[in-house]
């Protein structure tokens, strides 16, 4: 396997702005994260590990937060009120990348939001290569998750560099041998880079076809 150190972000809560969507639920339309919970602690769960879809995962809570509208509409509108890409962090990915390292981005995310960021976003041009778990069929902090990406990065564990806003997470990747690191900022991934790294040009591993991880 390369030695090369690579580095790989989370998505909401690194690259993109949290809690849009949330807020703009509680702001226009009163519905709570408190209302919200059973389905995200729940069913929503599945979706991010691809063995549900949202739509109809989505369905059945819709009336309780006195939605009027259809789901496809709430759908949308969640894509769209988290579409707040931090554009410092993007930039600090892209100068990365130009001093010849390779950058990841692996996210829990449920198949509909996953296409949203990968081509509407157009995420795909920012980085080399992104994973999500609704690909792989597990999800962070499950040590598979990690393990299955490290796989496919043909990488041994210690060479990959990872930033999540989530404790629970960076302790995940952390077991599964990872360099893993609470976000803080964009200077603090600068710090930790410019302390550590090796500036040496990488060939990109080719993301050709996710599989994911048996059950």
């Amino acid at each position: 396997m390369q030695k090369t150190r690579i580095f790989v972000f989370d998505a909401d809560g690194v690259v993109i702005e949290p809690w849009g969507f949330a807020n703009v639920l509680q702001r226009d339309f009163d519905i709570s994260k408190e209302d919200t919970l059973p389905f995200f602690a729940g069913p929503f769960q599945l979706c991010l590990s691809g063995h549900a879809e949202l739509i109809e995962s989505l369905r059945p809570f819709l009336k309780r937060w006195n939605w009027f509208g259809s789901v496809e509409e709430f759908v949308q509108l969640w894509l769209q009120a988290d579409d707040q890409p931090r554009d410092d962090v993007v930039t600090l990915i892209r100068k990365l990348r130009a001093s010849g390292f390779c950058c990841y981005l692996a996210s829990n995310q449920e198949a509909i939001r996953a296409n949203y960021i990968r081509n509407t976003m157009e995420f795909e041009s920012e980085f080399d290569g992104l994973f999500f778990s609704c690909d792989l069929g597990v999800a962070k902090p499950d040590l598979g998750f990690y393990q299955a990406i490290a796989e496919q990065l043909t990488r041994e564990p210690e060479c990959i560099w990872f930033w999540d806003d989530t404790e629970e997470c960076v302790t995940g990747a952390q077991r599964a041998g990872w360099n893993a690191f609470v976000y803080d900022s964009p200077e603090s991934i600068t710090s930790i880079t410019e302390r550590y790294a090796v500036f040496e040009p990488v060939v990109p591993v080719p993301i050709l076809a996710m599989s994911k991880v048996p059950q």
